[in-house]
Parts: C-alpha cells; sequence; structure tokens
C-alpha cells in the first residue's frame, strides 16, 4: 500500500481487549495524503464483528452437524426444488438407488420412480403448488422406487416441505422396504408350512383314533342297551335280618366293614333316576341289580 501497488485493503482478526477477551474484528486500511501532496496518512476503520463470527461459527457447526446426520443415515433423504429437480441426496440414497450423487443432482427426480409414477409425478407437484393438496407430501404412504439397473423395490416415502433462503424445497425420506417385504413373504411361507403340518397330522391323529373311537362307540351303545346290570357272587347269601337295612348307611356284614358302600351306590343310581335293589340268588349267593332310564334329547336337556 505504501508502495502504491494496492489503494488499500481489508482483514478480519482476533484482538484481546482490555478486560482479556478475545474479540473478532473487520479492519479496513487505505492511504490518503494530507493538503498539498504533503504527508501521508494510514485510515484504519474498525468495526466489532464478535457475534457475527460467532453466528457464522454456529452456523458452520449446524452444517457440519447437519452433514453428519444425513451421512450417517439408514435412510434416504432427497431434496427437490419446486421443479422436482434433485438439489441434494446422501450417502444412503445413493447406495438405495445405485448412481453416485453427480448422476442424480440437477436432473429430475422421476428418474428415481417406476415409469407410471414418473409420468404422474409432474402432475402430482403441479397439482400441489397450485391447491396446496398433496397426495403425499405430509401425509407418507409405501410406494416403489426404481434403482439404476432398472429393478423396482418397496419403500415407504414420507415428504416435507420447506424455504430454505426465500425458495421452497421439498425433502423426501426413502425407507426400502424390501428385507421386510421378504421377512412378510417369508412368515407368510412359514404359515403355510405349518398349517400343512397341522392338516396332516390332524389326518393322521384322526386315522389313528378313528378305529379305538369307533370301538368305544360299539362299546357305548351295547352299555345302553344292557343298563337293564346285574353283580352276583356265590356267597352264603343275604340274611333276612339285614335286608330291610341293607342300603342304610354304616350298615354292613362284615366285621371291618364300613357300611358305606351300598348306600353311596343307592344316591349315584337314584340321582340318575334309576333303581338298586338286592336279594339271595337260587342255589346260593347274592344279586344285587340296578336300572337306569334311556337318555333321550329331552333328559339331556
Amino acid at each position: 500500500m505504501r508502495a502504491g501497488e494496492i489503494p488499500g485493503y481489508v482483514i478480519e482478526n482476533r484482538y484481546i481487549r482490555k478486560d482479556g477477551a478475545i474479540i473478532w474484528v473487520r479492519k479496513s486500511a487505505s492511504l490518503t495524503h494530507g493538503a498539498g501532496g504533503g504527508r501521508r496518512w494510514i485510515v484504519n476503520l474498525v468495526e466489532d464483528v464478535t457475534e457475527r463470527k460467532r453466528s457464522e461459527e454456529t452456523a458452520a457447526r449446524t452444517v457440519a452437524q447437519l452433514s453428519a446426520i444425513l451421512d450417517g443415515a439408514t435412510d434416504a433423504v432427497i431434496s427437490i426444488d419446486v421443479a422436482g429437480i434433485v438439489q441434494s441426496i446422501n450417502p444412503a440414497g445413493e447406495r438405495m438407488f445405485g448412481y453416485g450423487r453427480g448422476e442424480v443432482v440437477g436432473r429430475n427426480v422421476s428418474m428415481l420412480m417406476p415409469q407410471e409414477d414418473a409420468r404422474r409425478h409432474h402432475e402430482y407437484l403441479a397439482n400441489y403448488l397450485r391447491t396446496g393438496d398433496g397426495k403425499i407430501i405430509g401425509v407418507g404412504r409405501e410406494t416403489e422406487g426404481r434403482s439404476e439397473d432398472g429393478s423396482v423395490f418397496p419403500v415407504d416415502l414420507a415428504v416435507v416441505e420447506a424455504v430454505v433462503y426465500d425458495e421452497l424445497i421439498f425433502i423426501g425420506f426413502v425407507r426400502d422396504l424390501s428385507e421386510r417385504r421378504n421377512f412378510e413373504i417369508r412368515m407368510d411361507q412359514l404359515a403355510a408350512q405349518r398349517l400343512t403340518a397341522i392338516g396332516g397330522m390332524a389326518g393322521a391323529l384322526a386315522h389313528e383314533l378313528n378305529q379305538p373311537l369307533a370301538a368305544a362307540g360299539v362299546y357305548l351303545a351295547t352299555a345302553q342297551r344292557m343298563i337293564r346290570c346285574e353283580v352276583s357272587d356265590d356267597g352264603p347269601g343275604l340274611a333276612d335280618a339285614v335286608k330291610a337295612s341293607l342300603f342304610e348307611p354304616l350298615t354292613s356284614t362284615k366285621a371291618t366293614g364300613m357300611g358305606v358302600g351300598l348306600s353311596i351306590s343307592k344316591s349315584i343310581i337314584e340321582a340318575h333316576y334309576g333303581r338298586i335293589w338286592g336279594e339271595s340268588r337260587p342255589g346260593g349267593g347274592t344279586v344285587f341289580s340296578f336300572t337306569l332310564p334311556l337318555a333321550t334329547a329331552e333328559s339331556e336337556e
């Protein structure tokens, strides 16, 4: 500046204030001449820009943090302008769709959609800008994406709008649902296999149980016909003294008997509307007989 090569300069640097605090200043220096071309003077304009520097540092940290978040996200994050032109795509989006960032930024986002959705995308976007009625924006839904090799895969798409430097942009959050769909398919297949196995087991059980159940049915039918039942022995028979009190509690002809068996039998049979009695059998011994009524639909009710 003294040599006349530059008229002045502007520089930002740090100074130490009287209280020891470090401040940022913006210093503008210029060269001036005295009257009559005499002595020259350097004029410095010093401006405290500490707050501006802090704001810039905060903004830089915020941008760095957001970049780290976007770079580390497992979901694709894609921003587009009102014309549908891609402004940014994170690494997860590059991996998901198979394109490099330079292949996507600056092109229409419809390149990441199946042909049918791509044809309607411009119409959807124009309708939203005109009416505010969004099919996906602010709602989210399951749809499909198209990768670089042309393959179509299921995705969950959520879109929000934002204003950056007075310009409206749309940010899409895309989650690949391929793994979940494959899991659902596997679960459906396992469920079908289980049903087949259960059906086979049920058939085998039915085959194995059919014969014993059929035999049991025959036995039950026989039992229903043989209700009119008798139990006999070849002992000394019934003495006349015990016939009258035979079915009363605590009546027994045995020295160690408790006298409750016949009374309990009588209670059970009579509870089923039957009758029991005992008598001496001709030729020796005792026979006990009981009857039960046949079951009918009315009695079952």
